[in-house]
């Protein structure tokens, strides 16, 4: 958690009636809790700026996140939403750690994991309605664009505590270099192979190929 200006490459921009709104706005609020929760335990106090960015890498060289610390969070208090969400791309994921010298950060750092199983029933929500309507249209996950039958997949193991293949023949999923077959049944991989930045990277991508598909917002 920093209070810092951050880089960004771009931003992902989520309207209200998106796809995503609804999960990437619940996600954010709960970030925001224990995020501010967090410093105020540490260091006595919570965000003073007036954008506080929680910054988050992921296992790619060249993709991390700038998530927004303020906003949503204010609005549910008030039982709003924002009409915008704005997740930026961070320009150098590398330098993530640079500036991140105050106690305060040095001592928060480690609730990362616990977004990692907070943003799991969060995914779950999101991929399984549309789950239901691939199925309905395209059959099983095989016939499916790569990244959905990986979202499939990361969706089960989530709501099984790992990889839940049931067929020895079944085909590997793969997405951005993580692959996983009937071999890998049972393994983890929420907060092992995918934290909060895999996941929404997963999200973002699985919401493009719905695009391409022209999928109903559900």
């Amino acid at each position: 958690m920093v209070d810092n200006p951050v880089e960004v490459s771009h931003k992902h921009q989520i309207r209200r009636g998106d796809r995503l709104f609804e999960p990437i706005n619940h996600a954010l609020i709960t970030i925001s809790s224990i995020a501010h929760a967090a410093s105020l335990i540490v260091g006595g106090r919570t965000h003073k700026t007036a954008q506080p960015v929680f910054r988050t890498a992921t296992r790619w060289p060249d993709l991390g996140f700038a998530i927004p610390l303020r906003g949503p969070l204010e609005l549910a208090l008030k039982n709003q939403k924002p009409d915008l969400i704005e997740i930026g791309v961070l320009t150098d994921p590398k330098k993530i750690e640079e500036p991140l010298k105050n106690p305060i950060v040095a001592q928060t750092t480690g609730f990362e994991l616990v977004l990692s199983y907070t943003m799991a029933p969060l995914f779950i929500m999101y991929f399984e309605r549309y789950s239901v309507w691939l199925k309905a249209k395209y059959g099983q996950g095989h016939n499916w664009p790569s990244v959905l039958d990986f979202a499939r997949v990361v969706r089960n193991a989530a709501a099984h505590g790992g990889i839940d293949f049931r067929n020895p023949g079944v085909r590997d999923v793969k997405w951005r270099g993580l692959t996983y077959g009937y071999k890998d049944k049972g393994r983890p991989i929420i907060g092992t192979d995918l934290h909060i930045g895999e996941m929404l990277a997963l999200m973002f991508d699985s919401n493009e190929a719905l695009d391409a598909l022209k999928a109903p917002v559900l």
